[in-house]
């Protein structure tokens, strides 16, 4: 649910265009998520993709 928000927050409003917001209740920043590596690192969807099953190595 946080993800869809998120995206709707960025596409669906003009810029400037008033709209609720998720926030840390202590200290009123916003509250993002990050889609992240097995080791931690960001990453976007430029450099991501999906692997079939069929495309998977067995080991």
């Amino acid at each position: 649910m946080v993800a869809l928000r998120q995206w709707g927050e960025q596409y669906l409003f003009k810029p400037g265009e008033k709209h609720s917001k998720l926030v840390e209740r202590d200290t009123g920043q916003a509250i993002r998520l990050e889609v992240r590596t097995e080791d931690g690192r960001p990453i976007g969807p430029e450099k991501s993709v999906i692997r079939k099953v069929s495309d998977l190595k067995q080991p």
